[in-house]
Protein backbone atom coordinates (compact mmCIF):
# COMPACT_ATOMS: atom_id res chain seq x y z
CA UNK A 1 0.00 0.00 0.00
CA UNK A 2 2.68 2.56 0.81
CA UNK A 3 4.24 2.35 -2.39
CA UNK A 4 2.00 0.86 -5.34
CA UNK A 5 0.66 5.21 -5.49
CA UNK A 6 3.83 6.12 -6.15
CA UNK A 7 4.89 2.89 -8.50
CA UNK A 8 1.90 3.72 -10.70
CA UNK A 9 3.23 7.45 -11.02
CA UNK A 10 6.55 6.13 -11.66
CA UNK A 11 5.52 4.10 -14.43
CA UNK A 12 4.14 7.07 -16.15
CA UNK A 13 6.57 9.87 -15.06
CA UNK A 14 9.11 10.96 -18.30
CA UNK A 15 12.07 12.36 -17.75
CA UNK A 16 11.26 15.28 -19.06
CA UNK A 17 9.02 15.85 -16.37
CA UNK A 18 11.60 14.54 -13.43
CA UNK A 19 13.82 17.80 -15.70
CA UNK A 20 11.33 20.11 -15.42
CA UNK A 21 10.60 19.00 -11.20
CA UNK A 22 14.19 19.29 -10.89
CA UNK A 23 14.37 22.96 -12.13
CA UNK A 24 11.27 24.42 -10.25
CA UNK A 25 13.42 26.47 -7.53
CA UNK A 26 14.51 28.75 -10.67
CA UNK A 27 16.92 25.57 -11.87
CA UNK A 28 19.19 26.15 -8.55
CA UNK A 29 20.76 23.13 -7.68
CA UNK A 30 19.02 21.05 -10.17
CA UNK A 31 20.96 18.02 -10.51
CA UNK A 32 20.77 17.42 -6.89
CA UNK A 33 17.42 17.70 -7.03
CA UNK A 34 16.97 15.43 -9.74
CA UNK A 35 19.07 12.83 -7.72
CA UNK A 36 17.02 13.37 -5.10
CA UNK A 37 13.76 12.60 -7.33
CA UNK A 38 15.74 9.92 -8.75
CA UNK A 39 16.07 8.47 -5.19
CA UNK A 40 12.49 8.70 -4.09
CA UNK A 41 11.03 7.70 -7.44
CA UNK A 42 13.63 4.14 -6.62
CA UNK A 43 12.88 3.76 -2.96
CA UNK A 44 11.50 0.73 -1.52
CA UNK A 45 9.38 3.30 0.80
CA UNK A 46 8.62 6.69 1.08
CA UNK A 47 10.93 8.87 3.05
CA UNK A 48 9.44 9.85 6.05
CA UNK A 49 11.60 13.34 5.99
CA UNK A 50 12.98 14.80 3.75
CA UNK A 51 16.18 17.13 3.37
CA UNK A 52 16.31 20.07 1.18
CA UNK A 53 16.53 18.43 -2.01
CA UNK A 54 14.36 17.28 -3.17
CA UNK A 55 11.98 19.15 -0.81
CA UNK A 56 11.72 22.56 -1.91
CA UNK A 57 10.93 21.37 -5.49
CA UNK A 58 8.35 18.72 -4.04
CA UNK A 59 6.36 21.55 -2.12
CA UNK A 60 6.38 23.73 -5.24
CA UNK A 61 4.96 20.53 -8.15
CA UNK A 62 2.24 20.17 -5.07
CA UNK A 63 0.98 23.59 -5.46
CA UNK A 64 -0.23 23.02 -9.28
CA UNK A 65 1.22 22.64 -12.79
CA UNK A 66 0.95 19.11 -14.37
CA UNK A 67 -1.43 16.34 -12.63
CA UNK A 68 1.38 13.76 -12.45
CA UNK A 69 4.66 15.67 -11.15
CA UNK A 70 1.68 16.94 -8.62
CA UNK A 71 0.52 13.69 -7.55
CA UNK A 72 3.82 12.55 -7.20
CA UNK A 73 4.81 15.46 -5.30
CA UNK A 74 1.90 15.50 -2.83
CA UNK A 75 2.10 11.95 -2.46
CA UNK A 76 5.96 12.34 -0.87
CA UNK A 77 4.95 15.24 1.18
CA UNK A 78 1.62 13.78 2.97
CA UNK A 79 3.92 11.08 4.00
CA UNK A 80 7.07 12.87 4.73
CA UNK A 81 4.84 14.84 7.38
CA UNK A 82 6.01 17.94 4.97
CA UNK A 83 4.35 20.74 3.38
CA UNK A 84 0.30 22.59 4.64
CA UNK A 85 -1.42 19.52 5.20
CA UNK A 86 -4.54 20.85 3.76
CA UNK A 87 -3.41 22.00 0.60
CA UNK A 88 -0.63 19.20 0.18
CA UNK A 89 -3.65 16.29 1.12
CA UNK A 90 -6.15 18.45 -1.59
CA UNK A 91 -3.19 18.81 -4.00
CA UNK A 92 -2.98 14.28 -4.10
CA UNK A 93 -7.02 14.46 -3.67
CA UNK A 94 -7.22 16.84 -6.79
CA UNK A 95 -4.92 15.53 -8.65
CA UNK A 96 -5.57 11.73 -8.27
CA UNK A 97 -9.08 12.60 -9.29
CA UNK A 98 -7.97 14.11 -12.87
CA UNK A 99 -5.04 11.33 -13.87
CA UNK A 100 -7.59 8.46 -12.77
CA UNK A 101 -6.12 7.13 -9.82
CA UNK A 102 -8.48 7.64 -7.38
CA UNK A 103 -8.36 4.21 -5.89
CA UNK A 104 -5.02 3.58 -5.71
CA UNK A 105 -4.67 7.11 -4.14
CA UNK A 106 -7.65 6.36 -1.50
CA UNK A 107 -6.05 3.17 -0.62
CA UNK A 108 -2.43 4.87 0.25
CA UNK A 109 -4.19 7.72 2.13
CA UNK A 110 -6.00 5.07 4.35
CA UNK A 111 -2.37 3.46 4.93
CA UNK A 112 -1.08 6.81 5.52
CA UNK A 113 -4.17 7.56 8.00
CA UNK A 114 -3.60 4.16 9.81
CA UNK A 115 0.28 4.47 10.09
CA UNK A 116 1.66 5.58 13.54
CA UNK A 117 4.11 8.17 12.33
CA UNK A 118 1.46 10.31 10.46
CA UNK A 119 1.58 13.64 12.28
CA UNK A 120 -1.39 14.24 14.00
CA UNK A 121 -2.62 17.60 12.24
CA UNK A 122 -2.61 15.41 8.82
CA UNK A 123 -4.67 12.48 10.11
CA UNK A 124 -8.66 14.70 10.33
CA UNK A 125 -7.69 15.83 6.16
CA UNK A 126 -6.44 12.18 5.27
CA UNK A 127 -10.34 11.14 6.26
CA UNK A 128 -11.53 14.13 4.57
CA UNK A 129 -9.79 13.09 1.46
CA UNK A 130 -11.37 9.23 1.82
CA UNK A 131 -14.31 10.78 1.95
CA UNK A 132 -14.09 12.61 -1.58
CA UNK A 133 -11.77 10.08 -3.38
CA UNK A 134 -14.55 6.66 -2.38
CA UNK A 135 -17.29 7.98 -0.06
CA UNK A 136 -18.83 4.04 -1.04
CA UNK A 137 -15.85 2.79 0.61
CA UNK A 138 -15.57 5.42 3.88
CA UNK A 139 -16.81 2.85 6.52
CA UNK A 140 -14.65 -0.07 5.44
CA UNK A 141 -11.38 2.30 5.30
CA UNK A 142 -12.47 4.39 8.25
CA UNK A 143 -14.35 1.78 10.39
CA UNK A 144 -14.64 4.57 13.37
CA UNK A 145 -17.71 5.80 10.98
CA UNK A 146 -19.25 2.13 9.91
CA UNK A 147 -22.37 3.27 12.16
CA UNK A 148 -22.95 6.65 10.90
CA UNK A 149 -26.54 6.61 9.03
CA UNK A 150 -25.90 6.95 5.46
CA UNK A 151 -28.01 9.65 5.21
CA UNK A 152 -24.98 12.35 7.44
CA UNK A 153 -22.75 10.97 4.51
CA UNK A 154 -25.59 12.26 1.65
CA UNK A 155 -23.62 16.07 1.65
CA UNK A 156 -20.47 13.69 0.50
CA UNK A 157 -22.50 13.10 -2.89
CA UNK A 158 -22.64 16.39 -3.58
CA UNK A 159 -19.55 17.72 -2.66
CA UNK A 160 -18.20 14.85 -4.49
CA UNK A 161 -20.48 15.20 -7.85
CA UNK A 162 -18.64 18.28 -7.92
CA UNK A 163 -15.36 16.99 -8.33
CA UNK A 164 -17.02 14.92 -11.50
CA UNK A 165 -16.64 11.30 -9.30
CA UNK A 166 -20.19 9.33 -9.26
CA UNK A 167 -21.01 8.13 -6.05
CA UNK A 168 -22.77 5.25 -4.88
CA UNK A 169 -23.12 5.84 -0.63
CA UNK A 170 -23.73 2.84 1.43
Amino acid sequence: METALRDWVRERFTPRMLDEMAQLDYGMHAEENRTALEDVLRDAHLPTQLGWPPREVLELASHGGAPLPRLFACTVLVRAGAGVPSKVVAGLVESALEVGAGGLAADYVAWCRAAPDTDEETRPFLALALMLLTPERAAELMPEIADVPARELRPWRRLNGKLGQPVRLP
